[in-house]
């Protein structure tokens, strides 16, 4: 027989660190938003084409890795 987990009041510690998870995303995520908002698709897509660009948007991706 499985048992059902209940819910429970979620302690301080939870709260803080949900708190300044959301904070550290919209750091990373409102600059994206302003970037993609601010520009057309056709500009963002040539700029995504331009040879330092796409480089550096790879040696991005491989430091990730």
């Amino acid at each position: 027989m499985t048992k059902v987990r209940v819910w429970r009041k979620p302690d301080g510690m939870s709260i803080v660190f949900v708190l300044l998870s959301v904070i550290i995303l919209l750091f990373i995520l409102a600059p994206l938003v302003k970037t993609v908002g601010s520009s057309s698709l056709g500009t963002l897509w040539n700029t995504l084409l331009e040879e330092e660009v796409y480089f550096s948007v790879l040696l991005t991706v491989y430091a990730a890795v």
